[in-house]
């Protein structure tokens, strides 16, 4: 049971971590027009 919660937690970290650096190229993607 906790093995699976820390998958799910490891793989929620690692969208936030995604959800992050999308959010800065978009960033970087709106500044260069």
């Amino acid at each position: 049971m906790s093995a699976k919660v820390q998958k799910v937690t490891s793989i929620k970290k690692l969208a936030c971590i995604i959800h992050r650096q999308a959010q800065y190229l978009n960033l970087f993607e709106e500044n260069s027009d």
